[in-house]
């Protein structure tokens, strides 16, 4: 997809769709309803807040809790954040668990891993551990 401004209130919207061999035409025809159907609410979100910043009265809402992916997003990472924060706490030192051992063994153990938390990773199987 390309955005080309025309002007301060006209922009062309120009799209190149490109499939796999593998995706049926019944398959893409499902993808791009569903892919026009965004657009067009997106389009419709634009045309109001123009609308509203051409009369100085522009106030935003609020997003819906379970339609936008943004918002479901932004409270998955907040939740993570706060449950590994948490575990922080429990443990009484930082813990890193993307450090791999072999990297801070020789230097701090605390907050590589290697405690008992290490058991997440191991348990997901010989690819996951370090």
């Amino acid at each position: 997809m390309r955005v080309v401004p025309l002007s301060a209130t006209q922009t062309k919207m120009e799209y190149d769709v490109f499939k796999r061999k593998t995706v049926s035409m019944e398959r893409l025809k499902e993808y791009m309803e569903f892919y026009e159907q965004v657009e067009e609410e997106d389009y419709l979100l634009c045309v109001a807040t123009q609308r509203n910043l051409n009369t100085g009265i522009y106030s935003r809402g609020v997003l819906h809790p379970s339609n936008e992916v943004l918002l479901y997003y932004q409270a998955r990472v907040k939740e993570y954040v706060e449950e590994h924060l948490a575990l922080e706490k429990r443990l009484g030192h930082e813990w890193n668990p993307a450090t791999p051992r072999s990297q801070c063994e020789d230097k701090n153990p605390k907050g590589c891993g290697g405690e008992s938390i290490d058991s997440v990773c191991t348990s997901l199987g010989p690819e996951m551990t370090w």
